[in-house]
């Protein structure tokens, strides 16, 4: 099953071990999306995951998998992705640690 969500709004927020540095912060914004924005992904036949899809119109036959390879978990009415990545910051040994997580409700 194929399915649409209407996007309505979109928030940020910062965990406990982020930089506090205002300047970091204010480069950092929710996610935009259009007035008519729509999330879609489909159910995997065991239910337990979704992966993100792109269409062409509002058919389903015309969605393909998204590419940006987003599988979301799939508990009761909510959707859950999240994703690390480090990288190191090219002096002393320090690595970055980038955190992504999005919750869908």
């Amino acid at each position: 099953m194929t399915y649409y969500w209407a996007i309505d709004s979109s928030t940020l927020a910062f965990g406990e071990g982020c930089t506090d540095d205002p300047d970091f912060r204010a480069t950092q914004k929710p996610l935009v999306f259009d007035s008519d924005g729509h999330l879609i992904y489909r159910l995997a036949p065991d239910g337990l995951t979704a992966p993100m899809l792109a269409c062409t119109s509002s058919d389903p036959a015309t969605c393909r998998a998204a590419n940006n390879g987003i599988v979301f978990d799939v508990e009761g009415p909510e959707l859950k992705w999240f994703e690390q990545q480090r990288t190191p910051a090219g002096f002393g040994g320090c690595v970055l640690l980038s955190s992504w997580s999005w919750l869908l409700t």
